[in-house]
């Protein structure tokens, strides 16, 4: 087989250069959180074939493989350095610069002090291998996400290019003249192997990208799902997960409350909107600390919350609802001076196991929630239709 690697690398490299080209130009669009990660990952993309030019340039001028063993460990040391950036960690340790350096320092030196040894690449070939591998792992337990499996596209790509990595490494140790030696020494095999290891990650590319289009997504529906004022869900988001808990294969009945701040138009009347925020916030954080695990709690709209309690009877939910009530009596807010005492009127309805009209449910703790305020506010009511 007759591959040419002088004109394999220029290749690799031209279209690494307009693949790294492409990323920069998109991560202009992207909120930072998303284009940083995207430029390491550009920069990295360009960077392994570059070197790997810079190799085979050094058959005629051999202290190009001192920059050119840099420049292709420092490209998996930055595919490194941009999942983590995507995680939102912050790769700026000066470890990773650890490994470029004790690279170039020890290519400058053999390169100084042996002058007329061909430059080996073996070593190089065991370190890249052992961060791509990590590289792969940072990828499986850091960059997944619910909707899909990008993350492990990315593994995959740096796991065969760890495995390849260390296959060559460790063919360069053989003894010379060895059939394994011979092997690996000949041109096309050289170019296969280390064209494969660094064209492998740049393949990857769309599975990073994506993944980052993933967690973006993810971000942008725990936004539009959570209240920016008490991080309670909101309304839209607490029906469907409502709903979706109804329709669950192991529903067994559910409870449901409402429950409505007493006086708080007082409060923001009074006091200001600063103060009645204040107060939404303290009472959505001492609810909070009484629920289950299963439990949800949204903020329903202004002053009034509701609590789906899942495979929970009537008897359950009435103390639970008394528990939430004497919790929101108990908090302490001071506003100009004056101590405010916080109530809570709750209204509470029960589905049967047979039952899963989210929207009757919902309409009857409403009307009991009413009936706690025209019976004197501060206390929780039962809907005599909804006590299964």
């Amino acid at each position: 087989m007759n591959l040419d690697p002088f004109a394999s690398a220029l290749i690799a490299l031209l279209a690494s250069a307009a693949m790294s080209a492409g990323l920069f130009a998109a991560a202009v669009r992207q909120p930072e959180e998303l284009a940083r990660p995207q430029r390491i990952w550009a920069r990295a993309i360009v960077l392994a074939p570059a070197g790997w030019l810079l190799l085979e340039w050094a058959q005629d001028l051999p202290s190009l493989a001192v920059p050119g063993k840099t420049l292709i460990v420092a490209s998996f040391v930055e595919y490194l350095r941009a999942l983590l950036a995507s995680r939102g960690r912050m790769p700026d340790s000066p470890w990773f610069a650890a490994p470029v350096c004790l690279v170039a320092v020890a290519s400058a030196i053999m390169l100084f002090t042996q002058p007329g040894l061909p430059m080996r690449t073996g070593m190089l070939s065991l370190l890249c291998a052992g961060i791509a591998a990590s590289t792969a792992v940072v990828a499986l337990h850091g960059g997944r996400t619910r909707r899909g499996g990008n993350a492990g596209i990315v593994a995959i790509a740096f796991l065969l290019c760890a495995g390849v990595m260390a296959a060559r490494g460790l063919l360069l140790f053989m003894p010379e003249g060895s059939a394994a030696r011979t092997w690996i020494d000949q041109p096309w095999v050289e170019t296969l192997m280390l064209g494969g290891a660094m064209l492998a990650p740049a393949v990857a590319s769309l599975g990073f990208v994506l993944m980052g289009s993933e967690r973006l997504l993810e971000r942008l529906e725990g936004i539009a799902s959570t209240d920016s004022l008490t991080g309670l869900l909101t309304r839209h988001a607490f029906l469907q997960r409502a709903e979706a808990l109804l329709a669950a294969p192991g529903y067994r009945g559910a409870a449901l409350l409402v429950l409505d701040l007493d006086h708080f138009k007082q409060i923001n009347d009074g006091h200001g909107h600063d103060t009645g925020d204040q107060a939404l916030r303290l009472v959505a954080g001492a609810m909070r600390q009484q629920l289950r695990a299963g439990d949800l709690l949204g903020r329903h709209g202004g002053e009034e919350f509701t609590v789906f309690l899942p495979s929970t009877g009537a008897a359950e939910a009435e103390v639970l609802a008394e528990t939430l009530r004497a919790a929101v009596s108990h908090i302490g807010l001071l506003a100009d001076g004056e101590a405010l005492h916080l109530k809570v009127s709750i209204g509470l309805s029960v589905l049967g196991p047979d039952e899963r009209d989210l929207g009757g449910l919902l309409k009857r703790a409403d009307e009991a929630m009413y009936a706690a305020k025209r019976g004197g506010r501060d206390q929780v009511r039962v809907h005599p239709g909804g006590q299964a």
